[in-house]
């Protein structure tokens, strides 16, 4: 009896001892290492277990690329075992957490954890559009801008800014649109809920509740601008022309010192200027784009008052007649004649004309050459006279033109319309026998009184 009741004993304990050596050792599944969620973090995918135990899968819920703010995370992490899982707890960080299942041969199980809530994020209700030029004539479209918030500068960026229409640079008269597309940085932030809650400025215009909008993590801003005003008006204009010169061509060129405009001249009549012609310069000017003639624009040429035609709003006709080109019928001049051992003068004593004013000076050359600048006894000299116009006398020499030279007609020799040059010759200089060979005759004469033989003629 007592054999049996040993044998059975004995049996139980082996029982027992088999039931036992079919449980795993570790009786709480022990995970650290997994970070806690953070506004723009990644979620972590590694972790560490006890030992018995390893890590095959961390998987997330919300299943986000990074945290979002005011949102709660629950980690799932899928252990094995080499032994059998039953009665196990487990932890996560130290905290209590849920096995939510262990599969059918009780060596796989699913941990679960989850953590309170990421901090709640910062609500953007101010936007402020910087850096943005309204559009003017001719200016090009912006395509950067600044954006502020009652966040500060850093928290939102430009998705896209577009114009409609979509011009290379602005045109005059014309309505234009900017659409501006914003993303928020980080997590951290998030737009208000109703687009209502929203204040916004472009460019210090602010915005209606109709021009602001938003779609998912983007809003989007309108305004239009009023339209664009002409860079300038043209209300006077200076120009300069190549006044008529005889024997010159007229050219179509014209000087200013304004941005606003071009222009080029054509003259009437035509060909090469002549004197004691009328020439009128009819002048085109095409207003450069973005500005506009004055609706009293007036106009000078070379610093008098011309007539202004205006045409359009960009565009405008200047007229202008030059006095007449008068010829020079005569050139009186006056020079010191030739006298024996006299200096030769290389400058006339005076120049007088008809019309009056036209010249005032002439120059000299004397042929034959001179000794030292002298005249001699007995030599005929002839002197070159050359007289220069006065350019702003607007009057010009021309083959009619007659010179005279100490009252006596001059031969000219070369005419244009801005020199003559003629010629004159004088008479023979005076002679003046040397003082010893008069008295050396007187001396023959006086013997030759005395004995007439004597004297040789």
């Amino acid at each position: 009896m007592k054999i049996w009741k040993i044998i059975t004993v004995l049996l139980a304990v082996l029982l027992l001892a088999g039931c036992v050596s079919g449980v795993s050792e570790a009786a709480t599944i022990t995970i650290t290492g997994i970070d806690t969620p953070d506004i723009d973090d990644e979620p972590d995918t590694s972790a560490n277990v006890n030992s018995g135990f390893t890590i095959d899968k961390i998987t997330w819920s919300p299943d986000h690329d990074t945290f979002d703010a005011g949102t709660s995370y629950t980690v799932k992490i899928t252990v094995k075992s080499s032994t059998v899982i039953d009665g196990t707890t487990s932890t996560v960080n130290g905290q209590s957490a849920t096995i939510d299942s262990i599969s059918e041969d009780k060596k796989t199980a699913v941990v679960s954890y989850k953590f309170s809530a990421t901090d709640a994020a910062e609500i953007i209700d101010e936007i402020e559009i910087l850096d943005i030029t309204a559009p003017i004539t001719s200016a090009s479209q912006d395509k950067t801008v600044t954006v502020d918030t009652n966040e500060g500068k850093s928290v939102a960026s430009v998705e896209s800014i577009s114009w409609d229409p979509n011009d290379s640079t602005y045109l005059m008269d014309k309505v234009y649109k900017v659409t501006i597309k914003l993303k928020l940085k980080s997590n951290k932030y998030e737009w208000a809920s109703s687009t209502s809650s929203i204040d916004a400025e472009i460019g210090g215009n602010e915005l209606a509740d109709n021009q602001i909008s938003k779609s998912g993590e983007t809003v989007t801003l309108t305004y239009t601008y009023p339209k664009t005003q002409p860079l300038g008006k043209i209300s006077s204009m200076n120009l300069g022309v190549t006044a008529p010169a005889v024997g010159k061509s007229p050219t179509s060129t014209i000087t200013t010192n304004s941005n606003m405009f071009t222009g080029s001249a054509t003259w009437s009549p035509g060909g090469t200027f002549k004197p004691d012609t009328s020439y009128t310069t009819t002048i085109t000017i095409n207003a450069n784009y973005g500005y506009l003639f004055d609706s009293t624009v007036s106009a000078k040429v070379n610093g008098v008052e011309a007539y202004v035609q205006r045409i359009s709003d960009t565009q405008a006709i200047v007229s202008y007649t030059f006095a007449q080109i008068a010829s020079v019928s005569t050139v009186d001049v006056t020079v010191d004649a030739p006298a024996t051992g006299a200096v030769a003068s290389t400058k006339a004593t005076y120049v007088k004309t008809s019309p009056s004013g036209s010249a005032n000076a002439a120059t000299i050359t004397w042929s034959p050459s001179l000794i030292e600048g002298e005249f001699e006894a007995g030599v005929e000299y002839t002197a070159t006279v050359t007289i220069p116009i006065i350019s702003s006398s607007n009057t010009a020499f021309d083959k009619e033109t007659i010179v005279y030279i100490n009252g006596e007609q001059a031969e000219v020799i070369s005419v244009d319309a801005n020199s003559i040059k003629a010629t004159y010759t004088f008479p023979k200089t005076t002679f003046i026998p040397n003082p010893l060979d008069i008295i050396k005759e007187f001396y023959n004469l006086m013997l030759a009184f005395f004995n007439p033989a004597s004297y040789a003629f």
